[in-house]
């Protein structure tokens, strides 16, 4: 029962991670926390089977072309430095006044987002620097997500299309391949201090691998404008989760 119980979060909270940028964590997460599961399990848990989503979703963002292959390598290798970090934080770290900040860091995103209504729409070629501020964004956003989690996966996406340009869809294509090899990063940190279940984190594997193989596909239809709403709404959402500690 625990099993079918694992398996059927992997595909809800992938699913809806396909058109609710970070909000794949976030549904994991809270389901994970109504049946009784501790955070490091849950997170464990939550590491090994998002690597079945990040499969699942890539032949659908491909297919579409919302992969920017220049991109790619940069992401993986800061990205998997990072991820590394941060999983090394996460045993330790204590996250109640960090997850206020990033509440009101997200407030501040969503107002931006309100003021520029083309922002993850449209593509935009930006700066050298501006990318180069991106690079930093990127490295700090992935440290953050492998060691508090919660919020990192909206903050990424906005400084994503902020400070490279990019829309949802190709934020969303370009990151699956990054992502995969940072989620191996982090079982193999978290397996090394003996935290991970491997028959969960299978089960988590399959569902996350279908959810994220029919999520994709339907978000390549519903297309950039309408996630750009879905996002906006998880981004007040969760920044007012997060401030007042709900």
């Amino acid at each position: 029962m625990e099993l079918l119980v694992v398996l059927i979060i992997g595909f809800v909270s992938s699913f809806l991670g396909s058109f609710i940028s970070g909000g794949w964590t976030i549904v994991a997460f809270s389901l994970f926390g109504l049946f009784g599961f501790s955070p490091l399990v849950a997170l464990a848990t939550f590491k090994l089977g998002s690597i079945g989503g990040y499969v699942g979703g890539f032949y659908n963002y491909k297919k579409a072309d919302k992969v920017l292959w220049s991109r790619v390598r940069f992401f993986t290798v800061v990205g998997v430095i990072a991820a590394y970090i941060g999983t090394r934080i996460v045993i330790s770290v204590d996250e109640a006044i960090l997850s206020k900040i990033i509440g009101f860091a997200l407030l501040m995103c969503g107002g931006v987002m309100l003021l520029k209504p083309d922002l993850a729409v449209a593509p935009v070629k930006t700066s050298p620097l501006k990318q180069f501020f991106g690079h930093v964004a990127y490295f700090l956003t992935t440290v953050y997500a492998y060691s508090v989690v919660v919020g990192a996966g909206i903050i990424g996406v906005y400084t994503q299309a902020y400070f490279y340009g990019m829309t949802l869809l190709e934020i969303k294509g370009t990151a699956q391949i990054p992502n995969l090899m940072k989620a191996i990063v982090a079982v193999v940190v978290l397996e090394s201090v003996g935290i991970v279940d491997w028959t969960l984190g299978g089960a988590f594997f399959l569902g996350s691998l279908f959810g994220g193989f029919i999520g994709s596909y339907y978000s390549v239809k519903v297309g950039d404008f309408w996630l750009r709403r879905a996002l906006l709404v998880t981004v007040f959402v969760v920044s007012i989760k997060l401030i007042l500690g709900l």
